[in-house]
């Protein structure tokens, strides 16, 4: 009874750290007497309406779901292939399209202000140098170059600006100077927008009446169980981009930027933030809410705050983000990059992103080493980046961005990928693999001489065709030549003079009409 008692006492110290401790002194709860607990009273009470962590949804699909393909597409800056990177339009097509998330990258302003853009350089992706003066440049020791850096620039100042392709040569600049670099909440307003009125009425038509879909989802809010609506929802996927940069150079800490902006706007995060606890095995929802960084450190900083900052008050638990370590080409094959997942940061987070060469060069790895094998060893999700459609980019092996990609689903597994050509991603991933097993299988490249015999050919084997295209060629040959010699002939009638033909005049006569002339 007394070490019973002594374990009670040191899980009630620790009772806000401890979700074991609290499912603890329910089992103890249960077990004693009523006199065990005479004193005790509001302890146990305190114990039992202690709200649950909520657990964040998976970055894999379970494969019980029906509902939805197995594969997740994260719209890599927007469906940016066909609209200029990290605008709002690019973003509302890929929801259009079919993305499971968007992708922007977050970072900051000399006003503390959250924008989307892919680099700290406003030079690369907008009109900066039209707008503002070349003294406006500054050099930076960190990058050891000199350019218009965001941090050096007011929110209001950024908002004069116009986004520009940065791709020109291969993607279409025709909306160049047309659109403005986004706030956060700019993305927050239109995503939430799209989960809960847009998306209601796209698909108001599967249901019975005209009003059925906004009243289903208008209860949902309520609810912890998810509705069909709730099902098809996006999330974000938010990379912390540049943070060690940011915070050395500005003293701007992303981390602490975007715990300062779910203070601020709660009503924004609301819908992308939700908890649902009531999820059946057999239904998925895209985590609302997914953090990215190069940085595992980044990571851990986010994750530690979390707990302290939405679980420690009564009814203001949110679901925690997913957190997603990325990783290049040359740190996927370095033996120190799994191993500190391993030792340092596969407590917290919940997949990898890997550079998609990592997967399609066989040279980093021993079958038993590959980056699938480590993951799953890891109990991670895969979601290597980034598919883009310019033959270029895409690995000398496949023919087009979209085999490309059908091999990464089916051939290695992979749970998602970072695409900008959106609608071709989706594609792949709702084709799913061609046979039962999941072993992707190569296209057929049909060999010339491969053609099917058919009653319907004058010919039967492929080489015949050549006889018959020279002879057919020799026919209409001698035709236009008798047609054209028959014309020669026609153009050159005889010339008479009196009852004989004229003579030919001599070089003499000639002579004398030229001196005439």
């Amino acid at each position: 009874m007394r070490s019973t008692h002594s374990l009670v006492s040191r899980c009630k110290r620790t009772l806000s750290l401890s979700r074991e401790c609290q499912l603890l002194l329910l089992a103890v709860a249960v077990a004693m007497p009523p006199s065990f607990f005479h004193d005790r009273n509001v302890f146990v009470v305190h114990a039992v309406n202690v709200k649950p962590t909520c657990i964040p949804n998976s970055l894999r699909v379970p494969e019980k779901v029906t509902h939805r393909s197995h594969k997740l597409i994260v719209a890599h800056r927007g469906a940016s292939y066909h609209l200029p990177e990290h605008s709002i339009a690019a973003y509302r097509l890929a929801l259009e399209l079919g993305a499971d998330w968007i992708e922007p990258d977050i970072i900051a302003t000399r006003d503390r202000q959250l924008i989307a853009m892919h680099t700290v350089d406003l030079g690369v992706t907008t009109n900066v140098a039209d707008i503002f003066p070349e003294d406006r440049r500054w050099f930076s020791p960190w990058a050891n170059a000199s350019s218009y850096w965001a941090f050096n620039f007011t929110y209001d100042e950024i908002s004069r600006l116009r986004l520009r392709q940065r791709l020109p040569q291969a993607r279409t600049t025709a909306l160049d100077n047309m659109l403005v670099v986004p706030h956060l909440n700019d993305v927050l307003d239109m995503l939430v927008q799209w989960n809960e009125v847009d998306l209601a009425q796209i698909l108001r038509q599967s249901t019975t009446t005209n009003t059925s879909s906004i009243s289903e989802y208008n209860s949902s809010k309520t609810s912890k169980y998810p509705t069909a609506l709730n099902l098809k929802q996006s999330g974000l996927y938010i990379e912390l981009k540049d943070a060690a940069w940011i915070l050395a150079e500005a003293d701007l800490d992303l981390v602490d930027l975007l715990y300062e902006h779910f203070r601020e706007e709660q009503d924004r995060w609301d819908n992308i933030l939700r908890c649902w606890n009531g999820i059946r095995f057999d239904q998925y929802i895209v985590p609302g809410l997914v953090i990215q960084s190069f940085d595992g450190d980044v990571l851990r900083a986010f994750h530690n705050r979390w707990s302290s900052v939405f679980n420690d008050t009564a009814g203001t638990s949110k679901a925690e983000p997913n957190y997603v370590l990325l990783a290049s080409e040359g740190q996927c094959a370095d033996e120190m990059f799994w191993l500190n997942v391993g030792d340092h940061y596969r407590s917290f987070i919940h997949g990898i992103g890997l550079e998609k060469s990592c997967l399609l060069d066989s040279r980093f790895f021993a079958e038993e080493l590959s980056p699938v094998v480590r993951a799953e060893e890891f109990n991670l999700a895969l979601h290597p980046w980034t598919s883009r459609p310019e033959i270029s980019e895409v690995n000398i092996q496949f023919n087009s961005a979209f085999e490309e990609t059908q091999y990464l689903f089916c051939k290695e597994g992979v749970h998602g990928i970072f695409s900008e050509s959106v609608a071709s991603a989706v594609l792949a991933a709702r084709l799913g693999c061609n046979n039962n097993d999941g072993a992707w299988q190569p296209p057929p490249v049909p060999s010339p001489t491969a053609i099917p015999k058919s009653d319907n050919l004058c010919y039967n084997d492929p080489s015949d065709s050549i006889f018959y295209v020279g002879v057919a060629c020799f026919v209409v040959g001698g035709i236009v030549a008798a047609l054209l010699f028959f014309a020669a002939l026609r153009s050159f009638p005889s010339r008479r003079a009196g009852s004989g033909r004229r003579a030919i005049p001599t070089t003499e006569d000639t002579l004398y009409d030229l001196e005439l002339t």
